[in-house]
């Protein structure tokens, strides 16, 4: 059995009089593709903290770069009043100032460009929030309208209403007076005049007269 697991004989002998020494004779192969899997993950490891090294190191020469160059032209383009070359233009003017205003428009212009990024970014909020806006007020508009309609169609039936019973109450006040008293005759038609009243204040509900004014 076991000469032919291990070609080796000695191997093989050993083998069947120690069944430990057998089993790690078997397991040799797998181990060996362990070791091979973990040599080659810690090769890609080391793999990638060579490249972060890398580009650490090139961040930090573009930045030494970027402050070298920054240095430089203000070492080299700083032309103030003092260190003038004399150049005069056409109307005995100083080119280097000039060339300051020049120097001034440079720096500023990416400043510039962020403020116009800004203010876009800004517009465009406002006009997200103004379409919201828009449209409470177009509802606010609709139902201001349809409130003004229903009083407008209120006010034209009490106006009928209260023709009609103002002509009522004339006819019962002169029916009082010829048939009553002075008395009675006097309190009736306060009684007509302050129904009447009522009459031309209040508005109807399903045909009755409440209590509430206009």
């Amino acid at each position: 059995m076991w000469k032919k697991v291990f070609n080796d004989e000695d191997a093989a002998a050993a083998a069947a009089n120690d069944d430990d020494y057998a089993m790690m004779l078997m397991l040799l192969p797998l181990l060996k593709m362990i070791m091979l899997l973990l040599l080659v993950l810690l090769l890609i490891m080391i793999m990638m903290m060579m490249m972060m090294i890398i580009l650490m190191m090139m961040m930090v020469i573009g930045m030494v770069l970027l402050v070298v160059v920054v240095v430089v032209k203000m070492m080299l383009f700083d032309d103030n009043d003092a260190d003038n070359d004399g150049n005069y233009d056409d109307n005995g003017e100083d080119d280097d100032i000039d060339d300051d205003n020049d120097d001034i428009d440079d720096d500023f212009r990416i400043f510039r460009f962020l403020l116009i990024m800004m203010k876009m970014i800004k517009m465009r909020r406002m006009r997200m929030r103004g379409r919201g806006r828009r449209r409470r007020r177009r509802r606010r508009r609709r139902r201001r309208r349809r409130r003004r309609r229903i009083m407008m169609t209120t006010t034209t039936t009490t106006t009928t209403t209260t023709t009609t019973t103002t002509t009522t109450a004339t006819t019962t006040t002169t029916s009082t007076t010829t048939t009553t008293t002075s008395t009675t005759t006097t309190t009736t038609t306060t009684a007509a005049a302050a129904t009447a009243f009522k009459h031309l204040i209040c508005r109807p509900r399903n045909g009755q007269y409440s209590s509430t004014p206009l």
